[in-house]
């Protein structure tokens, strides 16, 4: 019975974790038009160059207290998905081809091979957080500059 109770709350928690990213997700992702996507769909989404060159894969989302997906996780270089970089990157940096279903990324390759590496211990850092975001060219959206478009 221990079991089962315990499925189940795990299958509930995992269903929980895949509504936030589902209502989040169209909303944190460029400004046209609304549109949302699950995340278990995006885990694993192949990230191109705007030219289509191949970049990575997204191995993770990030999301704040507030529900809002704030980086998604690149796994880079490497071979056969071993021995590759994870960088986090704002979630803003990337706009999404829902046809084809997979992320472009605006950045060049030398930039992102000098990327930090994620670090999970820093994820409570909001300097750290700021300097990821500022990296990447964007303003993170919890900041005063941000103003009111959020």
């Amino acid at each position: 019975m221990k079991k089962t109770a315990s499925m189940i709350a795990l299958a509930l928690a995992v269903g929980f974790g895949l509504f936030v990213a589902t209502v989040y997700a169209g909303e944190t992702m460029g400004k046209s038009e609304y549109q949302a996507y699950e995340a278990n769909t995006m885990l694993g989404s192949v990230v191109r160059s705007p030219q289509g060159e191949y970049i990575g894969r997204i191995s993770d989302f990030v999301f704040d207290s507030d529900g809002h997906v704030t980086f998604a996780i690149l796994a880079h270089g490497g071979v056969w998905r071993f021995g590759g970089k994870q960088i986090a990157i704002p979630y803003k940096a990337f706009s999404y081809d829902s046809k084809d279903r997979y992320f472009v990324l605006d950045v060049t390759r030398e930039r992102l091979e000098a990327a930090p590496s994620f670090d999970r211990k820093a994820l409570g850092d909001r300097k750290w957080a700021e300097d990821v975001y500022r990296y990447f060219g964007q303003q993170p959206y919890w900041t005063e500059e941000w103003g009111t478009e959020y």
